[in-house]
């Protein structure tokens, strides 16, 4: 059979340089043996002993037919007839061979059939041999696992095993997160609420400031910071009014009947988040007296702007309200410009009381702390020992801090 091959390299020119350079992008020890003169050969035409050698191959060898069908070129109808060997690619293979020999007469083209024919006999002789021998080396290896195989399978189970603890940890951190998120999405929707109903508050604060200053009732002089904050502490008093059933009037020390006094429990310290955490679920019917300024400047607010730093104030507040226990109520004392009888506006969630021209804050905040249940809310010590000493329950600015961040 190579003999043919041999006889008829030229032929076949197309189909060998299609393979040569298969030859040429396979690496030196994957090469059949046949092949490794081929590649050797750095001439221009193969000569017909290499060329017949390399047809040869390719007719006999599955393995390198198919790294020949990779090559660019490999869809040439020459070479698909030895790649697919489909019925009939004899007769491709005789037709290409009559065609390019003009002298070859009836005897010769006889002979060549019948030496065609013997070879194809001889190729699929070996073909079936090829088949018997893959099955029972597929039986071999069903039957016979080597050590190799069993260390393989061991190996991938133990990284499946990996995967699978993998997975599982995954899965409990994304849990933790989804839990994370679905506790934060709730604080979010509260902050949001919050803010719709303090949006809702300054808006009608607005409008009636807008309401003063169009009628002429405030001088509006935004040169001078102190000034203007008077200014916009005289519009919010203005705007509450004289109702003074709106006034937040503390009790009297002496009233019979007065509630347990509140008190730490040990190990929960003043100055502590832990201690607003626990008088929001244990302070029934108390009232929270907060040092509005005194907070504004432990929280960072800015003190050059009372009014705005009140205004900032307020969501903090908002917050400490809708927390607090039935019953109970949150009071912010201020120093402040506003003079005369209006010195308490009273709001949906806390009120604010601002001191009068003959008291400062500090004074107005003891003045409230003989009540019954009191919790003073301030980082000054001499307000706290004051307090004190009326029987309130007082805790630092520093732990309100805490607790809204």
């Amino acid at each position: 059979m190579k003999r043919f091959w041999v006889r008829h390299a030229r032929v076949f020119a197309d189909v060998v340089e299609v393979a040569r350079t298969a030859v040429r992008d396979i690496d030196w020890d994957d090469l059949p043996s046949a092949l490794r003169p081929v590649a050797k050969y750095s001439g221009g035409t193969l000569p017909p002993p290499l060329a017949g050698a390399l047809l040869d191959t390719l007719v006999t060898n599955d393995w390198f037919r198919a790294k020949v069908a990779d090559v660019d070129g490999a869809d040439n109808g020459a070479v698909q007839a030895f790649l697919v060997q489909g019925p009939g690619w004899w007769e491709i293979v005789v037709e290409h061979v009559l065609e390019a020999s003009d002298s070859v007469g009836t005897a010769d083209t006889e002979s060549l059939s019948a030496e065609l024919v013997a070879v194809q006999s001889k190729l699929s002789e070996a073909k079936r041999r090829i088949a018997s021998l893959r099955a029972d080396l597929e039986v071999a290896a069903t039957a016979h696992r080597t050590d190799e195989q069993v260390e393989s399978l061991q190996h991938r189970s133990n990284n499946l095993e990996r995967r699978l603890a993998v997975s599982d940890a995954a899965r409990a951190k994304a849990a933790g997160a989804r839990d994370v998120a679905l506790a934060t999405a709730e604080t979010l929707r509260g902050e949001r609420d919050e803010a719709r109903s303090q949006t809702r508050e300054m808006r009608t604060e607005l409008a009636d400031m807008r309401r003063v200053l169009g009628s002429g009732g405030v001088e509006r002089n935004r040169t001078d910071p102190v000034l203007f904050a008077r200014e916009l502490d005289a519009l919010v008093a203005m705007g509450v009014g004289n109702d003074d059933s709106r006034r937040s009037v503390p009790s009297s020390p002496d009233q019979p009947d007065r509630k347990p006094a509140l008190s730490l429990p040990p190990g929960i310290r003043p100055d502590d988040s832990a201690a607003v955490v626990w008088l929001l679920a244990n302070g029934d019917s108390a009232s929270w007296i907060i040092d509005g300024y005194n907070l504004s400047f432990a929280l960072g607010k800015a003190m050059d702007n009372p009014a705005r730093a009140r205004r900032e104030l307020r969501q903090g507040l908002t917050r400490l309200s809708r927390k607090a226990a039935p019953a109970s109520s949150v009071v912010v004392v201020y120093d402040s410009a506003v003079q005369g009888d209006r010195e308490v506006i009273s709001g949906k969630m806390f009120d604010v009381v601002f001191a009068s021209a003959h008291q400062n804050a500090d004074d107005a905040i003891v003045e409230r702390s003989g009540a019954d249940r009191v919790i003073v809310v301030s980082n000054d010590r001499e307000v706290r020992e004051r307090s004190e000493a009326r029987g309130a329950l007082a805790i630092w600015s520093d732990a309100v801090v805490a607790w809204l961040r």
